[in-house]
């Protein structure tokens, strides 16, 4: 079976750490490796608008309680720049290429 174009290589780290995420966590976890791993970039710029209108969640509080999950699990992290989130380099990672 070929995967051909389409498709995400994303780090077995993170399928280990679905089956202990909420539901929330999982949707926000999916949208940051399809922006990051799934388009080669080690960055994303995503808003709590851009979460809620790509995971289906209708509650900001929901997106912004997922995302602080998300962070404490530290596959990604907030830069510090406005709706700006970057892959956390883990030792046997793969991680996307810079820019």
């Amino acid at each position: 079976m070929t995967l051909g174009g389409g498709s995400t290589a994303v780090p077995n780290t993170i399928f280990a750490a679905l089956p202990q995420m909420g539901a929330a966590e999982v949707l926000c976890t999916l949208v940051l490796v399809r922006e990051t791993y799934g388009c080669d970039r080690p960055l994303a710029r995503l808003f709590y608008s851009d979460f809620m209108r790509l995971t289906g969640i209708g509650s900001k509080n929901t997106v912004s309680r997922a995302l602080e999950a998300v962070e404490r699990r530290g596959f990604f992290r907030r830069t510090g720049q406005r709706a700006e989130w970057e892959v956390v380099e883990q030792p046997h990672r793969r991680t996307p290429r810079s820019i």
